[in-house]
């Protein structure tokens, strides 16, 4: 996918260019045995999508205006949008999980959702609704006490 060099590509017409990509590199907790206590494999790649000049110049304003209301809670407090990768026990590997990452929650957030199209319940599913409400009643009214007259 994307790797230092590389941009990364979002969908037709949206590349986010390497530039504006920050890749940082940590040690990992994950798999790799006495190799993870030496090598720095962890990736946490970091993004600014209110800076970003590809996003800006490729989407429009109200596909911008969704992207940031929906990547809102992801947000660090320096705007940016951080991913972070340590699955595997390469620094690539683990890089290019981390654009894989970034560029699917982007596409998420950018998916126009589907108007809900209110619709009314069927004449049989409010008589199997009310039925079941009977069924309850009963069941319930035979698991009370009877009454001592």
């Amino acid at each position: 996918m994307a790797g230092e060099k590389e941009n990364l590509w979002i969908r037709p017409g949206f590349v986010i260019p390497a530039s504006e990509l920050h890749f940082a590199f940590t040690r990992s907790s994950g798999p790799g045995g006495q190799n993870v206590n030496k090598t720095a494999t962890k990736v946490r790649l970091k993004w600014w999508p209110a800076q970003s000049c590809a996003a800006r110049a490729a989407l429009s304003t109200s596909a911008m205006e969704r992207l940031l209301e929906r990547a809102g809670p992801h947000l660090a407090e320096d705007g940016s949008l951080q991913v972070v990768a340590d699955s595997f026990r390469t620094r690539e590997a683990n890089k290019r999980a981390s654009c894989q990452r970034l560029a699917g929650k982007i596409r998420s957030w950018l998916r126009v959702p589907k108007k809900r199209v209110p619709t009314r319940p069927t004449k049989n599913s409010k008589v199997r609704r009310l039925d079941n409400k009977k069924k309850t009643s009963r069941l319930k009214a035979l698991r009370r006490k009877p009454d001592q007259d």
